[in-house]
């Protein structure tokens, strides 16, 4: 099995150590028609979610919150016991979790908002992630090594399909580092025949968040993510054919817009916001699109436990993306305003 090229809605098995050397991680994933997951297959995955409504034999699954197995399962057995387990009671998942002290809890009982979590899809290298919202869309993954795309190569993914609800992570072995180098998406809509496309240089760039208190994340997709301050390039590689787009800097001057962590990017598909993002600049948590002495000292103070980062900055403030905020944070943001 290819673990380049994975379509999750058609995967029917995954066989004994499939993912054993595979370190990726994943956001909400649901595999329909996943019928056999083999002993370590899933390996070192991290998954947010994993949905497996109709699997028979499950022996291994990944670190993640909780796995919802909405079948009558025939064999199961895992050892994670972080994981919450959704299964049918009295059910072959319910008496091994009651015979290794596993947590579970009754498929009845779920929240069926569970079902419709928004991804978290943070900023891990080995995940492509995109979806168009307010009008119906097929999409369309492609790789390639020149900038001009003359070598781009189709991406077999889920959301090649039309009118996707559910998206899913795709998973990638090393796929960025080892073969290709840009990445994007093309969403084209089967109303109207509109192209809506977001390249990016990195797929890594584009991931999707979780709407929080902050306005400019709520109704919006995801966020670019970029490592270079004042990285105006980023915003001018976003754009759309028979489409307008609409940029809100995250700070002004009289002289000079800059598009620094919270600035807005919206396409619109006529008058309606067809997609949102919102930029994050790594290591600027002030917005005004540059790091440097300022942004150093809120974030020690941050650090120290005297300020609090909410928000869209605090993806900023996490400057060495690792899911924690702590000193090495301020020294890596200290290497980028040196290197600015």
């Amino acid at each position: 099995m290819s673990i380049n090229k994975i379509k999750p809605s058609s995967l029917e098995s995954i066989e004994k150590n499939a993912f054993a050397n595979v370190t990726t991680y994943a956001g909400k994933v649901t595999l329909p028609n996943l019928k056999y997951v083999g002993e370590n297959a899933l390996g070192s995955i991290t998954a947010e979610h994993l949905i497996l409504e109709n699997a028979e034999i499950i022996k291994d699954i990944p670190d993640c919150e909780y796995v919802l197995i909405g079948s009558d399962i025939k064999e199961f057995s895992c050892d994670n016991t972080d994981t919450t387990i959704y299964a049918y009671e009295d059910s072959v998942v319910d008496e091994f979790c009651k015979n290794n002290n596993l947590n579970f809890a009754n498929y009845n009982s779920i929240d069926p908002i569970l079902r419709d979590v928004e991804p978290l899809l943070t900023g891990y290298d080995y995940i492509l992630h995109f979806e168009a919202i307010g009008f119906n869309t097929t999409y369309e993954w492609y790789a390639c090594n020149n900038p001009d795309r003359s070598d781009a190569v189709l991406i077999e993914t889920s959301l090649n399909e039309p009118n996707t609800i559910d998206p899913i992570a795709i998973f990638f072995d090393n796929y960025e580092e080892n073969k290709y180098t840009y990445f994007y998406c093309v969403a084209t809509s089967t109303e109207n025949g509109n192209v809506l496309e977001i390249p990016s240089s990195l797929c890594k760039n584009i991931f999707a968040t979780i709407k929080g208190t902050d306005k400019t994340f709520i109704d919006f997709l995801g966020v670019i993510y970029t490592s270079s301050p004042n990285n105006v390039n980023t915003l001018d590689n976003i754009f759309s054919v028979d489409g307008d787009i609409r940029v809100t800097p995250s700070y002004a001057t009289d002289t000079q817009n800059c598009y620094g962590t919270g600035s807005i990017v919206e396409i619109l598909n006529g008058d309606e916001v067809a997609i949102g993002l919102t930029l994050v600049v790594q290591g600027d948590i002030n917005g005004d699109g540059v790091v440097n002495v300022i942004d150093l000292t809120e974030i020690e103070k941050a650090v120290n436990g005297h300020k609090d980062i909410t928000d869209t900055y605090s993806v900023a403030a996490d400057a060495n993306r690792d899911e924690t905020f702590d000193i090495a944070d301020y020294q890596t943001a200290v290497n980028i305003a040196l290197s600015a």
